[in-house]
């Protein structure tokens, strides 16, 4: 005759599982040996078994064992604490991590790692992706760069150290491309030096840029007070300067007072006839608020007592005649500089995009290296968590024993040491990515990168730290559910 059980004795054979095994007993078997009456009906109420984490089939099974004559009230009452039973399973796997913290923290540090190195350079590169884009919207799609010496892009940034300094580009050469290659709508010649500049007590040191007069207008940067100065100006080689804003800042109580007084050089004076709008570093990582510009003839003729220049910049009338422009410009400074064939340029000539497309190369390079070793390092931290869950199997032989008498199946057994290794891993992997990011946020903060952030790649990345437990712990949960319960009780 079936016993139809009260809701207090539910709640005593839930407690009792719950107490005195974290892992559910089978339908199958009684609990304990005194969980019988004298006529051998149960005592308390046989649940089914559970099956590891799947807590919503198990609850689904409970409802269909609860009598009819228990209130809706008494059923949410029974379910509620067999969900309590399921929540000490993770308690349990948490506890078992905690206790041997140093072996714990040997098992994840190469997930961590992994994550870590994954993270940080994924978010770097695509930042240094989006600096190179805002570079090139920034300078314009049709600049061409004709600079002294020569220009390295096999590294994929551009090396101007050494070349620019070369004394091969005059303000002579400027005036015949201007003059010589009609597809070239502007030149704009420009020369590249140091300076220490002071005001009052003020005094700092800063780069220093010799420009033409619409060297503002190729590379689209704004005057937030005054002006830039005029190709009157340059031609009469006037003591004129416009100021960065950093500079204009620290030198005087705000870059808005600096417009109209005089800034002085090692050997001069000038006037200060404008302030350039905040920018930040560009793609070379120069930052430009640094700046002081002056027109480039009174750079060459009365700051350094120079015949030459760096270089200038082209703005073209298309890109699509780029290679032709490109070869004309060649040309036409190999004959001003009497090379003959055979002898390289001594000068260089670069599309802006060029550059761009090296530095976007370049970062696709460090996303394939850096995916490289995070394989690497969560592939170690799979084997190292894979051998520490061996040990733990083998440390925790009784305590299985103990499990596997009391009623845990093999699927429980295998659930809870597979809980363990996803814990881990999944720490390693979300720590790792915090980590990442903080360091990330730090490096944005400077300003010379604009913040990026992947939401979707942290969440795969954190989930392939959660497969790697996965596959770490596969084999020592089944070792462990294969434990002869006899064998290690005795032991």
């Amino acid at each position: 005759m079936m016993r139809h059980f009260s809701l207090a004795e539910y709640w005593r054979a839930l407690r009792h599982q719950s107490e005195a095994i974290q892992l559910q007993p089978s339908a199958h078997r009684i609990a304990r040996n005194d969980s019988c009456s004298k006529d051998g009906t149960p005592a308390y109420p046989v649940f089914p078994s559970l099956s590891g984490s799947f807590v919503k089939s198990w609850i689904a099974a409970l409802r269909t064992i609860l009598p009819p004559h228990f209130s809706r009230s008494d059923q949410q009452q029974v379910l509620q604490l067999a969900r309590l039973v399921q929540v000490r399973n993770i308690r349990t796997a948490v506890k078992a991590l905690t206790t041997h913290r140093l072996r714990t923290f040997m098992a994840i540090l190469g997930v961590f790692l992994g994550a870590f190195m994954l993270t940080l350079v994924m978010h770097i590169s695509n930042a240094v992706g989006l600096k190179v884009v805002h570079e090139s919207e920034r300078l314009g799609a049709r600049i061409i760069d004709a600079t002294a010496g020569r220009v390295a892009l096999s590294r994929g940034i551009e090396n101007r150290a050494g070349g620019m300094n070369a004394a091969t580009f005059t303000l002579t050469d400027v005036d015949a491309i201007r003059a010589g290659v009609p597809q070239v709508e502007l030149v704009v010649p420009y020369v590249l030096g140091h300076a220490t500049v002071a005001f009052g007590r003020n005094k700092t040191s800063c780069p220093l840029l010799g420009t033409g007069a619409m060297f503002d207008v190729i590379r689209n940067m704004d005057v937030l007070h005054g002006r830039y100065f005029s190709q009157v100006e340059v031609t009469h080689k006037a003591l004129v300067c416009v100021l960065g804003y950093d500079i204009a800042d620290r030198l005087f109580p705000s870059p808005a007072a600096a417009t109209g007084q005089y800034l002085r050089f090692h050997t001069a004076e000038m006037l200060i006839v404008g302030v350039m709008q905040k920018k930040g570093q560009d793609s070379s990582g120069v930052n430009v608020d640094e700046q002081v510009y002056v027109p480039v003839t009174t750079y060459i003729h009365r700051l350094n007592r120079q015949d030459h220049v760096s270089g200038a910049l082209l703005r073209i009338t298309s890109r699509k005649s780029v290679p032709r422009i490109t070869t004309a410009v060649t040309t036409l400074l190999r004959e001003r500089h009497h090379l003959s064939a055979g002898i390289p340029d001594d000068f260089s000539v670069v599309f802006s995009e060029q550059v761009n497309d090296m530095q976007a190369k370049a970062m696709r390079l460090v996303r394939v290296l850096g995916a490289i070793g995070a394989g690497i390092s969560f592939s170690i931290g799979t084997l190292g968590i894979l051998s520490i869950m061996t040990i733990i199997v083998r440390a925790r032989r009784l305590e299985i024993g103990v499990r596997r008498a009391v009623g845990a199946t093999p699927t429980n057994i295998v659930c809870q040491f597979l809980l363990e290794s996803v814990l881990m891993a999944g720490s390693g992997g979300v720590l790792g990515t915090g980590v990442a990011l903080g360091i990330a946020t730090a490096i944005y903060s400077v300003g010379f990168l604009p913040a990026f952030y992947d939401v979707s790649m942290v969440i795969g990345i954190i989930l392939a730290s959660v497969c790697c437990g996965l596959c770490a712990g596969a084999y020592p949960a089944w070792q462990a559910a294969r434990v002869d319960v006899i064998a290690a009780l005795k032991d």
